[in-house]
């Protein structure tokens, strides 16, 4: 497995982490933060390095659509107290507002997505409508974690890998292979 100091140069690249951020609530209070501070070195080395962090992660079970009480939008809020700067939240994993703020996203700056069982394609019966989430999540982002991380939580720390792209590689990207 690679990791940040294996990945070169990342200045102006997006690239998507897979996080374990599932942490306990109360309400909208975080009642235990250590999954944010395990995860925080990662993110913030990545954003050191000039990259534009895409942090994806669940919070509890949903059942494929939005539920108020299992929003990330609170972790946002603790992670950018953690790392000492703003962190911006996109209201969806995959649509309008993820794109947007992802394509928005300046050297250093740090997303985090909804919560990804909010799609219905992150828990889905049949590995095609996996598939096109996964794909739909890694088309945010030049370096994306490991395929297998698109679909399992993470325990302490956050994964990442390079996917070639034109930009930064003389050839196409690999063909991605969802769990």
């Amino acid at each position: 497995m690679k990791t940040t100091g294996d990945l070169g140069d990342l200045r102006g690249k997006r690239v998507l982490v897979r996080s374990d951020l599932n942490v306990p609530l109360d309400g909208t209070t975080i009642t235990d933060d250590g999954r944010i501070r395990a995860s925080a070195p990662t993110i913030k080395g990545l954003a050191d390095a000039g990259a534009r962090v895409i942090v994806c992660a669940h919070l509890g079970r949903p059942k494929g659509a939005p539920e108020a009480r299992y929003s990330l939008a609170p972790v946002a809020t603790r992670l950018g107290e953690v790392l000492g700067t703003d962190v911006v939240f996109a209201e969806d994993t995959v649509g309008d507002d993820a794109t947007a703020k992802a394509a928005a996203l300046e050297d250093g700056e740090v997303l985090l997505l909804e919560n990804l069982r909010f799609n219905a394609g992150e828990t889905a019966k049949t590995d095609d409508e996996r598939a096109a989430f996964a794909r739909e999540l890694a088309s945010l982002a030049e370096a994306i974690a490991p395929p297998e991380c698109l679909r399992m939580p993470l325990k302490t720390e956050s994964h990442i890998i390079l996917r070639p792209t034109r930009r930064h590689a003389p050839r196409e990207p690999a063909a991605f292979r969802p769990p």
